[in-house]
């Protein structure tokens, strides 16, 4: 709520949705005096009715972009200020942008993205193929849609059994709604990670959900539609390359080799990258050394990931001084 207020963009309403906490939420949201924040309290219904809570937010705000911030959370002060000018172009219907993961101490762990696109604007039909093959807007701190996009869709969306509303709502947005994405090279959230948040107790599900989701939103599309979006056999393979990929790591990390071992060789054998040719390797060696070699890989390119963004940060800052 802090940094909300700390907007330096000051045309923002804030809608918070309390699913039935038990903590002091309410009082603490009580102690701010600001017209713009709308407090709504819901029974506590949990994560398989995440979607119902987003839904209930997104009906009760007025204004013409919506994003999206959750609990642990927060955002620079110049977010909005440097999101909203890029809808000026009626074409786009959605942005997102860097992010930095904190730990519970603000500590930087690393920076999002990972990998970094080699193409910033996207139409929304490469957009849909991007993501059957991973959630490249995660996460979803530095997402800013068209509230007329989410309409369009009947707002977030959430198929039955699945935690979570980001992947199945940015998928049947792209699928049903005509523009373009664009990724803004700006830091634009904090994600929190911590041993206590859902996202560390539920992880294995989110990891092994992909397919399921990318399945959910395919079958609800008509030929004409598919055909539009470049969903042909070759795109089938990929994306079902990319979930087996997720769901072999995620088996090794919760000590399933053999199904890990079964997932990864079929990823060697199909992957349509080398990158991701390269981490079903590394995670078949892992699955019989027992070290998570893939890990290692990720902390070496999160190093020079946020030894870039603090490289970039320090030129503007020098630019922006010598101006």
């Amino acid at each position: 709520m802090r940094s909300v207020l700390d907007q330096t963009y000051s045309n923002w309403e804030q809608i918070i949705v309390d699913d039935g906490s038990t903590d002091r939420t309410r009082e603490r949201i009580a102690q701010f005096k600001d017209p713009r924040i709308r407090y709504i309290r819901l029974p506590h219904r949990g994560l398989p009715a995440l979607s119902e809570s987003y839904n209930v937010a997104l009906r009760a705000g007025t204004g013409a972009l919506v994003a999206v911030l959750e609990g642990d959370d927060y955002w620079p002060s110049d977010k909005v200020a440097r999101q909203v000018p890029s809808f000026a172009d009626p074409i786009v219907q959605l942005t997102w942008g860097k992010a930095i993961v904190v730990d519970d101490h603000d500590r930087t762990r690393w920076v999002w993205p990972r990998p970094a696109l080699p193409k910033r604007h996207l139409s929304l039909e490469e957009l849909f193929r991007r993501l059957t093959r991973a959630n490249i807007l995660t996460p979803t701190v530095t997402v800013m849609a068209r509230r007329s996009a989410l309409e369009t869709i009947g707002g977030f969306q959430q198929p039955a059994g699945v935690l979570f509303v980001d992947l199945p709502t940015w998928l049947k947005m792209a699928a049903q709604v005509r523009g373009e994405a664009h990724m803004l090279d700006e830091l634009l959230g904090y994600y929190r990670v911590h041993p206590a948040q859902m996202s560390s107790t539920h992880d294995f599900e989110y990891q092994t959900a992909q397919r399921r989701v990318v399945q959910s939103v395919v079958t609800e599309l008509d030929l004409p539609t598919l055909q539009r979006l470049g969903w042909n056999e070759r795109q089938q393979r990929v994306a079902r390359a990319s979930a087996d990929l997720t769901w072999g790591i995620a088996n090794l990390r919760s000590g399933n080799r053999s199904q890990a071992r079964s997932a990864l060789v079929s990823v060697m054998v199909t992957a349509p990258s080398l990158r991701e040719t390269l981490r079903a390797a590394l995670g078949l060696i892992s699955t019989f050394i027992r070290y998570d070699f893939v890990a290692a890989g990720d902390q070496v390119r999160r190093f020079f990931l946020t030894a870039s963004l603090k490289l970039g940060a320090r030129e503007r800052n020098g630019q922006r001084g010598r101006e």
